[in-house]
């Protein structure tokens, strides 16, 4: 109902026609599904989002048991982005049906490789960041910076929360 009232103010949406096909997936209306993806890959807007009309259109064909169609959706995807693991995992489910098993066990392990290679630059990115965060605090020991930087997390979600870091309920201005 929502995506509907979205689309009478905006029909080329992509965003929205994506949600609407992930719904009517979920539903089991898989032709309807394809049709919807279909649809935001013509308009094609936005741009970041371009990878997700074919993996989209890719697994409703894979659910309709037409694999030779979903191969291209899906081959498309991952070329826009490589990254995506669902997108290598419903490849190897095709070359499953295909009966290449051996392409299908490959397929899956690039996907693993792949990401296993986005966890550990994630998981950089958030130490990093905890990094900074520790220094903003002025801390120069490692247990001084955690104390202080949890002090600090705690207070700024006591503020939003009207209470103190103790517990005690702090009262209204």
């Amino acid at each position: 109902m929502s995506c509907a009232r979205a689309l009478k103010f905006d029909p080329w949406n992509g965003l929205v026609l994506y949600a609407m096909g992930l719904i009517q997936l979920h539903l089991g209306r898989f032709e309807d599904a394809l049709a919807t993806f279909q649809q935001a890959d013509r308009f094609g807007t936005p741009e970041v989002s371009r990878w997700t009309w074919p993996l989209g259109a890719g697994w409703a064909s894979l659910m309709l048991g037409r694999y030779e169609e979903a191969l291209p959706w899906l081959e498309r995807s991952l070329a826009i982005t490589p990254a995506s693991g669902r997108t290598y995992l419903l490849v190897s489910a095709v070359h499953q049906f295909f009966g290449t098993a051996e392409t299908s066990q490959d397929v899956r392990q690039e996907g693993a490789r792949t990401a296993a290679r986005l966890h550990r630059r994630e998981r950089a990115a958030a130490v990093q960041e905890r990094q900074s965060d520790f220094r903003r605090c002025g801390a120069t020991d490692r247990a001084g910076q955690r104390r202080r930087w949890i002090a600090g997390t705690l207070n700024a979600g006591s503020k939003r929360r009207g209470t103190t870091a103790a517990g005690a309920t702090m009262a209204a201005p």
